[in-house]
């Protein structure tokens, strides 16, 4: 009874048109570059290739560099579609933060992948930069170096795995 009594409380004349938006932002979550990209380039379902996962990592693992490179900054701007339209639709606040989610939500779980996506990361650098804006130069700089650096280590990390198995099957 409570929890009625909150939910009615809060709920505004504005809702139906924010939850359609949030619908949208998953939707464009969904649109998972790299499956496309691969399936496009080499026709094979990049879900059954290396890692499984359909994120930029494993694009660039069957594409190259270029083809990392390229799907990352789509997933990129996809977030920040996302909360471009979210934002152009009037929500704030914490539906801001759920259309965050529901494009995050969209590129983990895609419906027409059998809810089998990638790990979010591109994605979610898209959202954050919408919620948490860097406005200078040393900003951006110290961004950007954070960034390289675990994208370094991670794909040291990856070729060190890669190697150890290697050597399982060897074996």
């Amino acid at each position: 009874l409570e929890f009625r009594r909150v939910l009615f409380r809060s709920w505004r004349p504005g809702m139906p048109i924010h939850c359609l938006v949030l619908l949208l932002c998953y939707a464009i979550g969904c649109v998972v570059t790299a499956w496309y990209l691969v399936r496009w380039r080499t026709g094979a379902d990049l879900r059954g290739m290396h890692s499984g996962t359909t994120g930029a990592r494993n694009a660039g693992r069957v594409l190259g560099r270029g083809g990392f490179v390229i799907v990352a900054l789509l997933d990129g701007l996809r977030g920040l579609l996302a909360m471009f339209l979210a934002a152009a639709f009037g929500l704030r606040d914490w539906w801001l933060t759920a259309a965050g989610l529901a494009v995050l939500a969209g590129h983990l779980w895609p419906a027409q992948l059998g809810f089998h996506g990638g790990k979010g990361i591109a994605v979610s650098v898209g959202v954050l930069v919408w919620l948490l804006p860097l406005r200078t130069a040393p900003e951006w700089t110290l961004a950007g170096l954070l960034l390289s650096l675990v994208l370094w280590r991670s794909e040291e990390h990856t070729s060190e795995l890669q190697s150890h198995s290697d050597l399982v099957c060897r074996l």
